[in-house]
């Protein structure tokens, strides 16, 4: 995907590290920016820092707190953080919600082989 004007895109994990609300240093703030000066429309989900994650993250960002709506349509999700709650989702169920089943696991937290299995495009970012 090259064109990401007017794409969804589904973020997962907004805070430096699972189990806090840290925004220090956390990627996904250059990198929601990135996708929005690409053209994507972007909505998140962190599992505890939403309302933090308004002073951080540009207006047009589409905070929610229910992991299903930001997969709805989607052209491809990307996880951030290595959130426990997302290694524990069904990756089945989601994937039937979106466009495209496009993932991308910044933290190469997830089962790759499980989800290949399950027709996703599986990244894993310093994967093969």
């Amino acid at each position: 995907m090259t064109n990401l004007q007017g794409k969804k895109i589904a973020v997962m994990g907004l805070t430096f590290k699972p189990g806090t609300d840290d925004f220090r240093e956390a990627p996904s703030i250059p990198i929601v920016q990135q996708l929005i000066e690409e053209g994507a429309e972007v909505w998140a989900h962190d599992p505890i820092a939403i309302e933090k994650a308004q002073k951080f993250l540009p207006k047009t960002v589409m905070l929610s707190d229910s992991i299903e709506n930001i997969f709805i349509n989607a052209e491809a999700a990307i996880l951030l953080t290595e959130w426990r709650f997302y290694r524990e989702l069904s990756w089945n169920e989601l994937g039937k919600l979106m466009k495209n089943k496009i993932l991308i696991d910044g933290r190469n937290s997830l089962d790759s082989r499980s989800l290949k299995q399950l027709g996703f495009e599986y990244w894993g970012i310093g994967r093969k």
